[in-house]
């Protein structure tokens, strides 16, 4: 986000601009052509690009885009992606080394709460104490994990 973008929303930033630009140029049409080119500067950079995420198998790699990847479950010598629409992708491996990864390349929002699960924070609806909601599924945060989680969130509560 660009110091212009700090200050004020874009949509000012293109009204005062265009205004600006009615005083100074009396074609309408090099009016229309030079604010399409600058609401186009201004959105360029503001839209996250989609993360893909691999998943190697004998033959094809199984995509996931990291933005429907809701929680991540450790399954024995396997490990169960499971996604927003429901379905789940499973491959051979571990947890630990699937976090590894993620880290590696740069995904810091899904954490690992628990030896058996990693959680995306973008999907938490709710929680209870440490029982997370993530859509219909209630995953607990283990006592091992609590103190890292406790980093990613805020307790707002009612002042006295």
């Amino acid at each position: 986000m660009n110091n212009i973008q700090k200050l004020m929303p874009v949509s000012l930033v293109v009204k005062a601009f265009r205004e600006a630009i009615k005083l100074f140029v009396a074609d309408k049409y090099l009016v229309n052509d030079m604010m399409s080119q600058f609401e186009g500067g201004m959105n360029c950079g503001c839209e996250e690009k989609p993360k893909l995420l691999f998943l190697k198998g004998k033959g094809e790699d199984v995509c996931v885009n990291l933005k429907d990847l809701v929680w991540i479950q450790a399954d024995g010598s396997y490990v169960r992606f499971h996604c927003v629409n429901g379905t789940s992708k499973i491959m051979s491996g571990s947890l630990q080394a699937v976090m590894l990864q993620l880290c590696a390349g740069g995904v810091d929002y899904i954490i690992r709460i628990h030896n058996s699960h990693a959680v995306n924070l973008y999907h938490i609806t709710g929680r209870c104490g440490y029982i997370l909601f993530i859509g219909k599924t209630n995953l607990s945060v283990s006592a091992k994990y609590r103190k890292s989680f406790s980093k990613y969130y805020i307790d707002i509560s009612k002042t006295v």
